[in-house]
This record gives C-alpha cells, structure tokens and sequence, in this order.
C-alpha cells in the first residue's frame, strides 16, 4: 500500500485532479458566456461518453485507432524522434489493406484478415523506414520530412481512391472489402469490432519491449543520451532506424484496423486527425502504452460524447470542440502543475527550515 502511495504517485493524482477541475471551470465560463448551462452540458458530454451500453462501446470503437497511433507516437518519442508523420502511415497502411481487401477473394477469413493486416504493418513500416534512413545518412530533420510524407501521402491516397481504385461515380471511393476479411463487430448497433481486442494487445507487446528487452533498453538511453548510448555500445543508427519502423507499423495497423473493422472501404479523408491526437494522447498517457489505453479512451470518449452533446443540444459544434480542447490542455500541461508543485514544496521546505 506505501508503494502504492509513494510521493510521486500522489503528486500524479493530484495534477490529475486539478487539470479536472480547473479545465471543467475554465469551460464553464466559456458556456456561460455563451449563455449554456455548464452543469447540464458537462452531465450529457460524460452521459454520452461512458454511461449507457452503446454510448460506452462507441467509446471504445473511437479509442481503438488512437491506441495505435498513441503507440507510434510513443516509441518515437522513446527514441529521441518526433514522428509527425503518423497520420499518413496510417493513411498508407489503410489503402494497402483496402486493395488487399477488395481484390483477393476465395481466402479463409484468418488468413485474408492477417494477409491485409500485415500488409499495412509493412506499408506503414516502410513509409516511415524513408524518413528514418534520411536522417540516419543525411542527418535530416525527422520533423520537416515526415510532414512531408504525410502530404505525399495524403495525396497519393487521393489520386488512388479517385481514379484507379474508384468505384462510385458520386463519392471518391473505393469498392467494399470482400465478407471474408472484414472484422467482426462486437455489438449490434455500434461498430465496434475485434480490432479492439487486437489493441489491447499491442498495448502489452509494446509494454513489454520498452520495458523487458534489449531493443526498448537501447531505445530509451538513445532517446535520453546518445553519445552516452553509443559510449555503452548501442548501435545508435540502427535503433534510431528501428524505432521509426515500429512507428510506422504501429500507424499501419491502425489504418488498416480502422478499414477493415469500421469503414469496410477505403474514402478520401476517412482519417481526420486520428494521427495527430494520437501524438496528443502518447503526450496525455507521459509516453506510456499501459497509459495510452487509458487515455485513448478517455479521449475517444470526449470525442464520442461530444457527438451526442451535439445531437441533443443546440449547442454549435465549435462551443464543443473548445471545451474538449480545454479538458485536454490542462490535461497534458503537465509543466505548469509541475512548477506549481515545485514551487510549493520549496516553500513548505523553506517555512520548516526556519522553523
């Protein structure tokens, strides 16, 4: 129990705490202005999100793709890199299992489902193997070309699902993935499928190699130090290499997830922002896989609940939007509740010294 309740897990539960309350303030002012009810507002956004059987598996469908992209995020981060091209991983990894979805046919549903998915492991694997070997040999910047590649990505999917890949003359998209490698869905009436439970375990395979084998160990001393990693004998370049390919993996298991399990085809701009609330979740969940299950469904939650606050109130969109943006900054604006705490400690500090 003491270690349960040591100083920093307290101190963690407290910032929690506060970035709640403070954010849920903040936000009531800004629906007062606007002339809402906060209390009523704040009860149909977290009635919509977790209370009610369909309400919750929506939730958790939401959540689904942001434990990917949460866990791209984190093992770059974890690898001193800051991937901002998940996002068109993602995209890559879902049109490849589209095309593999819709043009083999006669295969059992396993091994169709396991061929598309591994096919958009590999795409995404090697759409963010491209940038990770430039700034490898050419010492660029993983930032500027991977918002690069996600351009190029977003347009390459968009002249696919426009012209080769097109099947409907009214919509850019492209024909339906064949019965046998769709995802099950888990419960009628929402679209939660067994992608989810695919999630869950990617979450403990990724937990399990940051924390329990060589590669994590030479991904996290290379993240904080690398000429001290390559002082120890850490193979710098190749784990550098490594983590973007299990970045992008992870990205494009999540696009082809997301096609197979939700949207069972491929349309322009199906994927709108999941990549970079992924960053946003890894950022929530302190670079933590066990963390970004948790914080992927809070924030899926949020999104979902969201969509029901619009349903059933006349509050515009945009009122939502700003007040889910201010739950989840005081969320990841860890440094300042850090400063406060810090702050606070030294005077108590101070105060007993003198004493």
């Amino acid at each position: 129990m003491k270690r349960l309740l040591d100083n920093e897990t307290i101190r963690g539960l407290i910032m929690v705490l506060f970035s709640v309350i403070l954010a849920m303030a903040v936000g009531s002012l800004v629906m007062l202005i606007n002339g809402y009810q906060p209390l009523k507002v704040y009860l149909t956004l977290f009635k919509g999100a977790f209370f009610g059987k369909r309400n919750f598996l929506t939730s958790l469908q939401r959540a689904t793709p942001l434990v990917f992209t949460s866990l791209a995020a984190i093992f770059a981060f974890r690898t001193g890199l800051f991937n901002l091209g998940i996002e068109g991983q993602f995209l890559i990894g879902a049109v490849i299992a589209t095309f593999i979805g819709f043009t083999i046919s006669g295969l059992n549903p396993v091994f169709h489902v396991l061929l598309a998915l591994c096919c958009a492991v590999a795409a995404g694997a090697i759409w963010a193997f491209i940038p990770g070997l430039l700034k490898v040999k050419l010492k660029t910047d993983e930032v500027i070309i991977t918002i690069m590649f996600n351009y190029l990505a977003r347009f390459g999917v968009s002249y696919l699902v426009n012209y080769p890949l097109r099947e409907s003359a009214v919509a850019p998209m492209t024909p339906q993935i064949k019965p046998s490698a769709e995802l099950v869905r888990l419960a009628q009436g929402t679209q939660l499928n067994t992608g989810f439970f695919i999630a869950l375990f990617m979450v403990l395979l990724a937990a399990f190699l940051l924390s329990r084998t060589t590669l994590g160990f030479g991904m996290r001393n290379v993240g904080l130090a690398p000429r001290f990693a390559l002082f120890g004998g850490i193979p710098v370049n190749k784990t550098i290499l490594m983590g973007m390919l299990l970045s992008g993996a992870f990205a494009g298991l999540g696009g082809g997830i997301e096609v197979l399990g939700v949207y069972r085809r491929f349309m322009e701009d199906f994927s709108s922002g999941l990549g970079f609330d992924g960053i946003l979740v890894a950022l929530l969940a302190k670079r933590n896989p066990l963390g970004a299950l948790f914080a992927a469904i809070f924030y899926g939650g949020l999104k979902s609940g969201a969509m029901v606050l619009e349903w059933t109130s006349d509050i515009p969109r945009e009122l939502i939007g700003t007040i889910v943006a201010i739950i989840i900054f005081f969320m990841a604006a860890e440094s300042i509740f850090d400063f406060i705490w810090n702050l606070g400690n030294s005077r108590v500090k101070a105060v007993t010294k003198e004493a």
